[in-house]
């Protein structure tokens, strides 16, 4: 749920002017700890910048929203989740995008009955239900609401992901890694180096968000490389928003003998990461030193 961490890392690529600078965010209240920690990360690498947050439940979170749009005093960075069907005003305040792009890039509408995905969309300036673009595919999905003050971002020299695109980071951990002298072998469909390669070009538009690679020095590497881990998520969870990085050998399977454990193609050093949203250059950046440290 409501990961504001990886906002902050995806964000704000930076550097600011030494005057102080105040960047107000809204977020759904249940993230304190994990924005707090990473508030106090972010202020301590950028002196003269300082965070104001402030956490509301959902339904005063999205009425407090509409109420700054209106009052044209948004907040400068504010999000949230919930399993809801867009409102049009959300549309017309312009903090929601269409997903009809990705829809037809994809093939979603294809994947259902017609009809189906009527409820989830809206014409163009969200004033009529029921038609026009998609900005949802299921009830039970967590839809997300981002809103950057796009000017204030822009003028401290902050990078702001414009589309998904933005976000596609598998890859690009996946041939990090591949690089890296601490590697055996990495795994990933959109990889030249991968046995399925050419089949995967054909039948997928990208490589999926899974990245499975070999760690030299087998159980005790892979444990320390986990421990040296500071921004990713240490989870067994699988499509997160977060990047979540799991040792199968000495966590999920660590129970089975070594025997059952090749069997079905885990070795020793292992490492499997589902990766997330945040910016790829901190995904990798955190990955290379839990490569690196001793």
């Amino acid at each position: 749920m409501k990961k504001i961490l990886l906002l902050i890392t995806s964000v704000f690529m930076l550097s600011f002017a030494s005057n102080a600078v105040t960047l107000r965010v809204l977020a759904e209240a249940g993230d304190e700890a994990t924005i707090t920690e990473a508030a106090a990360q972010f202020e301590a690498a950028n002196p003269g910048v300082n965070i104001e947050a402030n956490f509301l439940g959902w339904d005063d979170f999205m009425a407090t929203i509409k109420l700054k749009m209106a009052d044209n005093n948004p907040p400068d960075l504010a999000h949230g989740n919930q399993g809801f069907t867009v409102d049009g005003t959300l549309i017309q305040s312009g903090l929601v995008i269409s997903l009809e792009k990705y829809a037809d890039q994809y093939g979603w509408k294809k994947l259902f009955a017609n009809g189906a995905l009527s409820e989830f969309m809206w014409n163009d300036d969200g004033s009529i239900w029921g038609e026009g673009n998609l900005y949802g595919i299921s009830s039970v999905a967590e839809d997300v609401i981002v809103y950057y003050n796009k000017e204030k971002l822009n003028s401290l020299g902050l990078s702001i992901p414009a589309t998904f695109d933005g976000f596609e980071n598998a890859l690009k951990v996946a041939k990090f890694l591949e690089e890296h002298q601490q590697v055996n072998l990495v795994k990933y469909p959109f990889l030249k180096s991968h046995r399925s390669y050419e089949i995967a070009k054909k039948q997928m538009k990208m490589g999926g968000n899974i990245v499975v690679f070999e760690i030299k020095g087998g159980i005790d590497a892979g444990r320390k490389f986990l421990n040296n881990i500071k921004m990713c998520s240490l989870s067994a969870n699988l499509g997160d928003t977060r990047t979540i990085v799991t040792h199968p050998s000495s966590t999920t399977h660590g129970k089975l003998s070594r025997e059952d454990l090749l069997e079905v193609g885990i070795t020793d050093g292992l490492i499997r990461v589902s990766v997330g949203l945040e910016s790829s250059n901190d995904i990798i950046y955190d990955l290379k030193q839990a490569l690196e440290n001793e």
